[in-house]
Parts: C-alpha cells; structure tokens; sequence
C-alpha cells in the first residue's frame, strides 16, 4: 500500500508498554495521523537500455570565506547520551555553516527546478534511512522524493520520540526505543522540521521534492544524484539551512549524455 504514512513497527512492544511510553515522552494527538495515498500518475521504470540515454549527475558545494566557529552541546538529562559524548561534546549541527578541511559544506541538497519534471511520475527508489545515533539525527539535512518512503531507526540504548513539523504533509510524534522502525512516506514538495522532545538538541531536515533529481552532501561536502536526469538545461537549486534556507542559490547549467559535474560556490 502507499499509504503516506504506514504503521509504525513494534518489536515486543504490547500495548501497555507503547501507551506508558507515550505518556512519559510527550508524545500527543499527532502519533498515528490519518493519511491519504499520493495522487497515482502511473510509473515509467527505466530500462538498461533508456539509462545510456540518460545524464548522471554528481558534484559539489564549494564555501568561499571564514565560516563561523560551530558551537558545542552540552549533554544532559540520559546517561546514554552522556556516555556517549564523554571524551568531547559533539558540534551543534543545527543552523550552523560545517565546512570540512578541502572547503565543502556539508548538510546541503542540491535539486533540480522544473515544472514539467514536477509533473510527471517516477520510481522513488529505495528508501532513506534516517538514524538515530550518539543522540543526534544522522544524517542532519537530507532529500526524499514524493512517495519515496523514509525509515526512521534508533541505534541508541535510549528512547527517542521523533517529532515532525509541517505545513503542508501529515505531521506525526512517535516514541520510539531502539531497533524499531518508524515508516513514513511525503506526498507533498515540503521543507520538513524533526526534533526529539526528549532531548532538544536533537534536529533534522528533510526536504521533500516533487522528483527523484537532487542530491544531498551530508557530511562529506559531495552529491550525487540516484537517477539520471534527461539530457536539456537546467536550473539547479541549493537548500542550506542557513545560507538559503528559501533555495535562494541558483545555478543554470546544460547537461548531456554521461557524466556531468556541477559545482556551486556559495558564501555568507
């Protein structure tokens, strides 16, 4: 079923134990939204030989200038999560500029803007896997397509709740102990808020787009799209939590047959 938002799996959990769990997480009137499936247009899979025709597409994002010292966090509160960082307290991800050492920024998605790609239908491939673990969102920004499914895992010895923002897909807030699973699939383009209430430091993005053609850098600075793109001109867009949180960063470029590089150079 494509249901855009399926049940949330539990391994060994009775229903006594989910609803003290809730109880002591905070978890609310948001945990089990009803959802309607995503608008089904008909899918055109891509043959071996329709994948020769195709662009494929990889690149960078490139920061010009100092960025700002990241901050640390304090962690308190779970002698798991204390344990964990007890040698050094980990970089405040959220709403910061992480530039690695060869001047990439991490936590980027590079997507295509198109209309006409917008409307058409297309495989959403395998899903995206979102962990939990040292207490952080790994990884901290990422894309997904439009009725591609996400998989929310918990590699920590903790509870967790993970709880989604939204103004435009079903917002959800599930607790969830480790090695279960939590599925959800987006239906609507969105740039999508995650947090743990339980411990605040812990944030993600997700940015949802109407097609398959982005990519995002996580903490390696580098992207690369999972499908080819049709071969034409483009423009080409940068999500940055801080530097264009809009996608203000564009970049038009032509891509063709084979292999294709694109670079942006962003700055504060």
């Amino acid at each position: 079923m494509n249901n855009r938002l399926t049940r949330l799996s539990r391994v060994f959990v009775v229903a006594i134990t989910a609803s003290l769990l809730l109880v002591n997480c905070g978890g609310g009137d948001e945990t089990t939204p009803r959802k309607k499936k995503p608008e089904d247009k008909g899918t055109t899979p891509v043959t071996p030989e329709m994948a020769k025709d195709l662009a494929k597409i990889k690149g960078k994002v490139v920061f010009k200038g100092e960025p700002t010292k990241p901050a640390t966090i304090s962690i308190t509160g779970d002698s798991h999560c204390e344990k964990f960082h007890a040698a050094k307290s980990p970089i405040d991800e959220d709403l910061a500029i992480l530039v690695n050492a060869d001047g990439t920024l991490q936590n980027a998605v590079v997507y295509v803007e198109s209309a006409e790609l917008a409307k058409k239908e297309y495989d959403p491939g395998s899903p995206v896997v979102l962990d939990q673990h040292g207490c952080r969102y790994v990884p901290h920004t990422f894309g997904i397509a439009v009725g591609q499914k996400l998989e929310i895992t918990n590699s920590d010895d903790t509870m967790h709740n993970v709880h989604f923002f939204s103004d435009v897909n079903e917002k959800f807030n599930n607790t969830q102990q480790k090695g279960e699973l939590i599925e959800y699939t987006p239906a609507a383009k969105d740039v999508g808020r995650l947090k743990c209430d339980k411990h605040g430091w812990m944030k993600a993005w997700m940015i949802v787009l109407p097609h398959p053609f982005f990519g995002d850098t996580r903490e390696k600075g580098t992207f690369e799209f999972a499908q080819g793109l049709p071969p034409g001109k483009y423009t080409f867009v940068l999500y940055h939590e801080v530097l264009s949180p809009k996608g203000e960063v564009k970049k038009d470029f032509e891509v063709k047959t084979g292999d294709n590089e694109i670079v942006f150079e962003v700055s504060k």
